[in-house]
């Protein structure tokens, strides 16, 4: 059980899952209090293993993305900083085959770039084209205002952007 300021929350933890990491990694007092309900093994880290992990984590994942962005053609240009910044707000989110990542005629707040996968791009409901790693789209939306020009749909098994 959980337990705020002596009011029991609606919250219950499992195997695998994890508490106390804000408390670390802003250095803060535990905002909550924590009760087995049964017995239970835990494992524990301590604060300075633990922000070695993320950081090192962090940084190997920046990594990546720098890398990634340098074979995207729309992004050719920008210099490495600017690609750091950009792998910093990026935020990778997975399809299955047959999901709709955008509709044609929606708002369009964000441009995507295919890390692995093939999406297929339809408007009207007509067949334009397939589009693969290292590909993009979501840019005219993004940078015009206009509404979503087509509806995106993953085609592969599994597509990441």
């Amino acid at each position: 059980h959980v337990l705020l300021g002596g009011k029991k929350l609606d919250l219950e933890y499992s195997d695998g899952d994890g508490f106390g990491e804000l408390a670390l990694m802003y250095n803060a007092p535990r905002a909550a209090t924590v009760l087995a309900v049964e017995d239970c093994d835990l494992w524990r880290l301590d604060q300075s293993s633990f922000k070695v992990i993320l950081i090192g984590s962090a940084i190997k994942k920046r990594e990546a993305y720098v890398q990634f962005l340098r074979t995207v053609p729309i992004l050719s240009e920008m210099a490495d900083n600017e690609r750091m910044v950009l792998a910093d707000a990026m935020r990778e989110r997975k399809y299955k085959a047959g999901q709709v990542i955008v509709s044609q005629g929606d708002a369009g707040d964000e441009f995507y770039i295919i890390a692995d996968g093939t999406v297929k791009v339809e408007r009207d409901g007509k067949f334009v084209s397939n589009l693969n790693g290292g590909q993009y789209f979501g840019e005219i939306a993004l940078l015009t205002s206009k509404k979503r020009q087509a509806s995106v749909i993953a085609e592969s098994e599994s597509v990441k952007v």
